[in-house]
Formats: C-alpha cells, structure tokens, sequence
C-alpha cells in the first residue's frame, strides 16, 4: 500500500542510495545499489509482511558492508559518508512498522 508510512522511510532510503551512488562513485557503489533496488522492491511486497521485514534486514546488512568495506579503502570519512547510515535508519523504522502492522493483522485474525 502507497499510504503506509513504510513505503515513504523505504522510499526515501532509495533515493539516498542514488544520491550516494551518483555523488561519490567508488567500487562500494554495487552495495549502495542493491540497497536502492532491495528497497524499491520491497515496497511492492506488501502483501507479504514477513518477507518485506527480512528484506529490510537484508538491506541493513548491505548498508553495513558498505561501511566495513569503506573502512578498509579509507580511513577518512567524508560528510556524504553519513548518507547510508541515514538509509540504514530509515529501513530500520520501515521495518519496525512493518512488524506492527503484522501484530495489528495477527491480532485482527486472533479475534475473528
């Protein structure tokens, strides 16, 4: 669904990875872009809570690759260096959403 506050933190946390992809080309690039499509698709597999949660997972976990492997390229961080750890939080609060909203499904069906 378009309207849930998920699809904008993913969105956003898209965007983030383009702009950081365009602005600093390096080899890490390839993360940033698997960060930026895990989230443009993770927004169309909203029927499918648990699966867009572990998607959001993953996506963190490429988010933090990033910075391992920024950490052994250089060892100087720049102020566009902060742009994927802003993505990692949005991702993080689409899926602590994500997981409400399935606690609120479980407990609708619960009371069915």
């Amino acid at each position: 669904m378009i309207q849930r506050k998920q699809t904008v933190y993913l969105f956003l946390a898209a965007i983030l990875a383009i702009v950081c992809i365009v602005v600093d080309p390096i080899w890490l690039d390839t993360l940033q872009g698997l960060v930026a499509a895990l989230s443009g698709y993770t927004i169309f597999q909203f029927k499918q809570r648990p699966r867009q949660a572990m998607f959001c997972l993953v996506a963190i976990l490429f988010v933090l690759a990033w910075y391992i492997g920024l950490a052994v390229i250089k060892w100087q961080p720049q102020t566009l260096d902060a742009l994927p750890m802003c993505e990692a939080i949005l991702i993080f609060l689409a899926r602590k959403g994500i997981i409400a909203d399935e606690k609120l499904v479980r407990a609708a069906d619960r009371i069915r």
